[in-house]
Order: structure tokens, then C-alpha cells, then sequence
């Protein structure tokens, strides 16, 4: 019966018209924007996209298909009284993200989500030796345009014996921070401050609201409830949300204290103007 009544709301969904979303989370990477996409997918007054991450805009075969195929979906039998939203943190990285972003609506909302830019680095490196060890690599294999291969499995992946190691992946990036080149991006992933100038070019600064990692898992209602306000929706009621962690994964070891302070160096002088930007000074 089960089977049955999903087939028919899958027919029914066929038929109904695709909306733009309001609202993007667009990052960063490993900064707990599954999380935050699944608790607002639960508020009465949005609908997140599913799957989670589109890619319309930063991948050239999704975005060659057409805005109708993205907005397909974005569908609800109430679309009148909801807000759709997407979550695709590598939006925040690729370059030319931010343009097509404004020319398809200029007042779109943003959400980012920052996090210790070495712990996030370290984060990323052991999320794809995982991919590695467990055989999941070949989903690195399609690169931004059709044809082309990932950078990043290219550099990474591609005929290895063993993954290699965090400093080995950040000697390799560093070589090739300065051109045109965005795969690998376990450091530059981390350069907020020019991430987000590159979208305060087209949008006003407020339409972002900016959220810190740490406070996003210390106090995930008081995050979710700030988002709502940023939104103009009412907040979520003491106590319906019960904190449920998502996509966490441990760690064999951890960062070495040499490798920490290699990136600190970096990341001090790469994120020199973000305070300015995003108003508040980070405690990393």
C-alpha cells in the first residue's frame, strides 16, 4: 500500500508547476550546511530540495538544460505559502557562481555557514580518503563540464596506490594556487574573505545572513531561529526540534600541530578583510 501511495504522489508531482527557490545555503563545505538544510526542511514554511545539493549553477552540464528542469524541483501542493530552498555548498567556491546567481534573481537570500577554515581543510581531507577507502571515488570522476574530469579526483585519486596524505594534498594544491586551475580546493576552500567579495559585487550585504559553525552546534535553535528571522518567518517552537547530528564523521587521527600552523599562516592572510566583511571577528 505504501509503495502504491507513493507512486501516485509521484504522478501527481509530475503535473504540478516548479518555482524558484527564495533562499540558497551556498557553504562552506564541511560546515554543517546538511544539518542546517535538514532542520529548516522542517519548518511548516519551507521546502528544501531534494536531493540537497543541485549543482545547477556550478556544473555546466546542469545548467546547460534549462532553468525549467532546475525549478521542476521545487513542487508542493501549497507553494503559495512556502519558500523553496536549495544546498549546494560548493556554490560559495566557483567562480562564476555569484554572476549567474544574480542574473537569474538579484534578490535571492543567502546563508553561509563558516567554519575554522584549517579544522574545515582537515575535515574535507578526511571526508575523501573515506571516499577512497570505501570505494566511493568514481562520484569525483565528472568534473564541471561534460567531458572534462575532476580536478580534484585528477590530482587526488587517479592512479593511486594508497590516498595520500594531508600535507601531501596540500603541497600539491599549493603549486597551483595562483591559476586559473580551482581542483584541488582542500585550502582555497577556505578563503572566505574572497569568496564572498566575489558575491557582494552583485548582491547587497543584506542578503546574507552569516552563521558560525561552532554556534550552529552549540546552539542549533538559536541559529535556526536568527535564519527564520533573517527570512521574515515566524521561529521555531521551544523544544520541536531535537538535535540530530548529520554527516559526522570521526577521524583516525588528528591534525598534526605542524600542519595546523602551516594553514593558520595561509589563512591569516587570505581572510585579513573578512571581519570587515561579515561584520563580526571570528574566533579561530
Amino acid at each position: 500500500m505504501k509503495h502504491v501511495k507513493r507512486r501516485l504522489s509521484q504522478k501527481m508531482d509530475y503535473f504540478l508547476p516548479g518555482n524558484a527557490p527564495s533562499f540558497m545555503i551556498i557553504g562552506a563545505q564541511k560546515a554543517g550546511t546538511s544539518a542546517l538544510h535538514y532542520y529548516l526542511d522542517k519548518h511548516p514554511k519551507l521546502i528544501g530540495s531534494s536531493p540537497k545539493e543541485l549543482h545547477y549553477f556550478d556544473q555546466e552540464i546542469n545548467y546547460g538544460v534549462g532553468i525549467n528542469d532546475y525549478e521542476a524541483h521545487f513542487k508542493s501542493f501549497f507553494w503559495k505559502s512556502r519558500l523553496f530552498f536549495e544546498s549546494s555548498p560548493s556554490y560559495l567556491y566557483y567562480d562564476q557562481v555569484a554572476f549567474r546567481l544574480m542574473r537569474y534573481n538579484p534578490k535571492l537570500k543567502f546563508i553561509v555557514v563558516l567554519r575554522n577554515p584549517v579544522d574545515r581543510a582537515y575535515s574535507a581531507w578526511n571526508m575523501y580518503r573515506q571516499f577512497y577507502e570505501k570505494g566511493l571515488v568514481s562520484r569525483l570522476e565528472k568534473g564541471l563540464s561534460p567531458g572534462v574530469e575532476n580536478g580534484l579526483f585528477t590530482f587526488l585519486f587517479k592512479n593511486r596506490l594508497s590516498f595520500p596524505s594531508f600535507r601531501e594534498c596540500l603541497e600539491i594544491e599549493l603549486k597551483i594556487i595562483g591559476t586559473e586551475i580551482q581542483e584541488p580546493s582542500i585550502i582555497r576552500r577556505g578563503f572566505y574573505a574572497e569568496q564572498l567579495e566575489k558575491y557582494l559585487n552583485y548582491f547587497s550585504d543584506k542578503n546574507f545572513v552569516i552563521v558560525d559553525f561552532e554556534d550552529l552546534a552549540r546552539d542549533f535553535e538559536m541559529i535556526l531561529n536568527r535564519t527564520c528571522a533573517f527570512l521574515d518567518l515566524e521561529p521555531f517552537g521551544k523544544g520541536d526540534l531535537e538535535f540530530v547530528k548529520i554527516n559526522s564523521g570521526g577521524y583516525k587521527t588528528n591534525i598534526s600541530v605542524d600542519d595546523r600552523e602551516f594553514l593558520r599562516d595561509i589563512y591569516f592572510k587570505h581572510n585579513s578583510r573578512l571581519s570587515e566583511l561579515i561584520g563580526w571577528n571570528p574566533d579561530w
